[in-house]
């Protein structure tokens, strides 16, 4: 299973944040389960429920729970800050469904800043 996170908070929703979360759930990783959640600014990002609704969805599907979970994760020197906690969530939600323990997790942080250029 493959999972992606963002959050954005900007000028055109002041106070709020919006939390995007995809996880794959099929063998190819061509189909996905999606859900974005608009939230107060300061609140911590949701994602021990995220990740058992996304397991239980793999589930339902596939009569069987994944092998491997990688999140990619995108980042921001001041988000990096959280890694600790939603790691404690992630590990929650793989315990509340039985997993812990069971499957082999990867959480890979994206800068969202690059300098990286490219000429022709």
């Amino acid at each position: 299973m493959v999972c992606g996170l963002d959050l954005y908070s900007g000028p055109s929703i002041p106070g709020k944040s919006v939390v995007g979360f995809c996880a794959s759930y099929n063998k190819y990783i061509t189909k996905f389960w999606s859900k974005s959640l608009v939230q107060d600014a300061e609140v911590d990002v949701p994602i021990k429920s995220l990740m058992e609704k996304a397991l239980r969805r793999f589930l339902k599907l596939n009569y069987c729970m994944p092998k491997r979970v990688i999140i990619f994760r995108a980042v921001t020197p001041r988000s990096l800050e959280r890694a600790d906690s939603e790691l404690a969530q992630v590990e929650a939600a793989l315990r509340e469904v039985g997993l812990e323990g069971k499957v082999a997790l990867a959480i890979v942080n994206v800068s969202r800043r690059s300098s990286t250029r490219i000429f022709a």
